[in-house]
């Protein structure tokens, strides 16, 4: 999307569970190609189910917020705190206070307990600009996934028109005048 300021890239993750082998799991090298492929100066936006759970340790503060529904990282969160970090990215959907029956994003099936393993990741240079993301529980989306959504505050350009510049036409008839005619030929 084109910004006033710059341009805004979407990059949709879905990674799989941590009982997948390793080869499998590391999706982060792609991801990161990807990545890499983005201009420098676009703000990245990386939604996504990463299968990961953000702790609240001290460690991460600079990359996760401290409203995570989860007090521990796992692999999947190890993972994406490096990637995070390398990119200078940060896990908006953990800096919100919500009660924790809204801050899940997966129903654990057979239970009525929820982990919180969809995040949104945005540079933190622009982390400012996202005012809200929440879960909505009530959206039937035919998953055990809710949806996840976001609100963010950032200006956006609107598609130039292109203007013609009409050609002025030239008066002939004032060549027919006689001082305009002398001013023009001296």
């Amino acid at each position: 999307m084109k910004g006033k300021f710059d341009c805004v890239t979407f990059v949709n993750v879905y990674a799989p569970t941590e009982e997948s082998d390793e080869d499998t799991v590391d999706i982060y090298d792609h991801l990161q190609e990807v990545c890499d492929r983005i201009p420098r100066y676009d703000s990245k936006i990386v939604p996504g189910d990463y299968n990961a759970k953000l702790g609240k340790e001290e460690a991460f503060r600079s990359v996760f917020g401290k409203e995570s529904l989860h007090d521990e990282t796992n692999n999947n969160g190890m993972r994406v705190a490096l990637f995070a970090s390398a990119n200078k990215l940060k896990a908006v959907s953990t800096s919100f206070p919500r009660k924790n029956i809204y801050k899940g994003t997966w129903k654990i099936p057979g239970t009525n307990e929820a982990n919180q393993i969809d995040h949104i990741l945005t540079p933190k240079r622009w982390a400012s600009d996202m005012e809200n993301v929440r879960t909505f529980r009530g959206a039937n989306s035919d998953t055990d996934h809710y949806v996840v959504g976001a609100t963010m505050r950032q200006k956006l350009a609107m598609a130039a028109k292109e203007t013609s510049t009409r050609a002025r036409k030239w008066n002939i008839e004032q060549l027919k005048d006689r001082p305009t005619n002398k001013r023009w030929w001296r």
